[in-house]
């Protein structure tokens, strides 16, 4: 298999391997708040617990930890397009 940094130009890969590094983080740490609940997106867990089928504590806090992950993963995916765009 090909390394993704292979067909970065000199000297990008320091701004791109930072992005990347913390998105896989986001991404694992939101599939890890999701998987005891068996869903695939924070908002799954908020109708749950809307519905009453899940204990506000903890699922909220996990709905909005999740929540707030994919924004940020959002973000920096945006920004990442954009570094690799300029290049």
């Amino acid at each position: 298999m090909r390394d993704f940094f292979d067909d970065l130009p000199c000297g990008s890969s320091e701004s791109v391997e930072p992005l990347s590094r913390a998105m896989f983080q986001l991404r694992e740490g939101s599939k890890a708040l999701l998987a005891p609940y068996a869903v695939q997106r924070p908002a799954e867990i908020l109708q749950a617990i809307e519905q009453g089928r899940l204990a506000e504590h903890p699922a909220y806090e996990h709905y909005l930890s999740a929540e707030a992950m994919q924004q940020t993963y959002a973000a920096l995916r945006a920004q990442l397009r954009a570094v690799l765009e300029g290049l």
